[in-house]
């Protein structure tokens, strides 16, 4: 199970990775990726990915979270499947998509909140540092975070629900 857990965060921070280093840039949103790819050439491969996290996940947040709130893994996991599907296989949805995407965000902070609530505190860390590095730059008139919000929220969704799930399992 946390063998799973270990390959669904490695190949989460992949693409991501790799999409800064080829773009030489933050995205916007990681499902903005999906958007940046040629519609139908590629788009499926972002689809794959999201679907592998989602499925190397799945196994662990179901064991993790507790039998009375296992709706909410259910349902983040059921939203992640939907966002995977609809940059590949639907055009003109990318509302039904953003709506999916930040149901699912909801739903996966709802079981960190059942797991393992003290890394809800990611959230504490995250908005301090935004605060820092927005009034670091202010000055020279640049901010590094300018228009990354939505990727910054979904990277501290990612730590609290893999750091949850590990906590839960070892």
């Amino acid at each position: 199970m946390v063998t799973m857990l270990i390959i669904s965060l490695l190949l989460a921070a992949a693409l991501p990775a790799a999409a800064i280093w080829m773009f030489r840039e933050i995205p916007k949103s990681i499902s903005s990726l999906a958007y940046r790819l040629p519609e139908g050439g590629w788009r499926w491969l972002w689809s794959l990915w999201l679907m592998l996290v989602t499925v190397t996940l799945a196994p662990a947040l179901m064991e993790a979270t507790p039998d009375m709130w296992r709706i909410f893994a259910f349902a983040t996991l059921a939203c992640l499947t939907g966002t995977a599907a609809i940059p590949s296989f639907t055009k003109g949805y990318e509302g039904v998509h953003d709506y999916l995407s930040l149901a699912s965000g909801i739903f996966s902070q709802a079981c960190v909140r059942f797991i393992c609530p003290w890394w809800l505190a990611a959230w504490a860390v995250t908005g301090v540092l935004s605060f820092g590095v927005l009034c670091g730059f202010k000055d020279k008139g640049v901010t590094m975070l300018d228009g990354r919000g939505v990727t910054l929220a979904e990277a501290t969704c990612m730590v609290t629900v893999f750091g949850s799930v590990l906590t839960a399992l070892l």
